[in-house]
């Protein structure tokens, strides 16, 4: 008989119920990676997929499953370093990879990497721009208004397109 782990079983429940991952590794006092790990044991003690069964209870959509495979396919480990440079991904890329069964060993060398280049590139444009504040604020001034109306045509388009997806 098969002994389930607890600590893996309440990962799930909590992902499940919070629907996230964030906030079951923030309730678990742990991190996202590690959450998503606890579930990969969990799946792999059961011989099961607990997330295909489940996956209505999780903000991650087929849509976004098939592009993470399509990522881990094409571009392997170094999804999850460039992950970080995305906005959305950076929270998403941690339990994809434990729901496309990559390496831990992998994953948290990547990570790590990836972390570690972001930091980097943050710090080099903080140190650059830093010292240019007054001349960028200047510079941007012009474009306030461009870039706000820019920023409100694409949310209504994707509030646009999510509310036909739901219609369907």
């Amino acid at each position: 008989m098969k002994t389930l782990d607890i600590e893996a079983v309440q990962a799930f429940v909590l992902a499940a119920e919070l629907k996230s991952f964030t906030r079951a590794a923030e309730a678990m006092d742990t991190t996202q990676s590690a959450v998503s790990l606890k579930i990969k044991r969990l799946e792999d003690g059961l011989g099961r997929r607990l997330l295909e069964r489940y996956r209505h209870s999780f903000i991650i959509g087929d849509a976004a499953v098939k592009r993470g495979e399509a990522l881990f396919r094409n571009y392997g480990a170094a999804t999850i370093l460039f992950a970080r440079f995305v906005f959305g991904m950076r929270v998403i890329a941690g339990p994809m990879a434990g729901i496309l069964r990559m390496p831990w060993r992998t994953f948290a060398l990547f990570n790590l990497l990836g972390a570690t280049l972001w930091v980097a590139v943050i710090s080099c444009l903080g140190f650059f721009f830093g010292s240019r504040w007054s001349a960028l604020m200047h510079f941007m001034k012009r474009f306030d208004v461009a870039i706000a109306v820019v920023f409100v045509c694409i949310a209504l388009l994707w509030w646009r397109t999510r509310r036909g997806q739901e219609l369907v």
